[in-house]
């Protein structure tokens, strides 16, 4: 199991306490990677918080999060396994087949075709997850679990 955090602020960069973070490097004791996107517009700025932590038992190696998407910026928190998307059987690292997935769908779309898109995608999986997803293209953040909840979000 991994550990993810996210927070959204218009204050500035929000990380979680030493107390849960603690609770977040117990959940996945290989790696703890920490991010802060901040994001300009008309009416302030706006700041992203990502905290991952890893637990690895796929692949190779240990794939650090949050994942970063080299071509488009784009981010990803996940705490799951997927077994196959579609018809296909993940090979390597699922964390990292799902962000590659998720990038390649939305990087030449309008807004709207994108989140269809990423909707698509999720549905393609097959495992149980939780995860947060940031669109950096369209700088939209999604965040959710498999249909099933076999992994635990909590919003606050």
């Amino acid at each position: 199991m991994c550990g993810i955090y996210a927070s959204v602020s218009k204050t500035g960069s929000t990380h979680p306490s030493p107390g849960l973070k603690q609770l977040l490097c117990q959940r996945g004791p290989d790696h703890l990677g920490e991010l802060d996107v901040h994001i300009g517009s008309d009416s302030g700025t706006v700041s992203l918080s990502f905290v991952s932590t890893v637990l690895a038992l796929r692949g190779g190696h240990i794939a650090v999060q949050p994942l970063v998407d080299s071509q488009t910026g784009s981010i990803l928190c996940w705490n799951g396994e997927v077994w196959k998307i579609g018809d296909e059987p993940v090979e390597g690292n699922d964390g990292e087949a799902v962000l590659a997935l998720l990038a390649s769908r939305t990087s030449s779309l309008s807004t709207f075709d994108s989140v269809n898109c990423v909707l698509g995608a999720l549905q393609s999986l097959s495992g149980p997850f939780a995860f947060v997803y940031f669109d950096k293209v369209h700088q939209l953040l999604y965040f959710g679990r498999d249909c099933l909840g076999r992994r635990s979000l909590l919003l606050n």
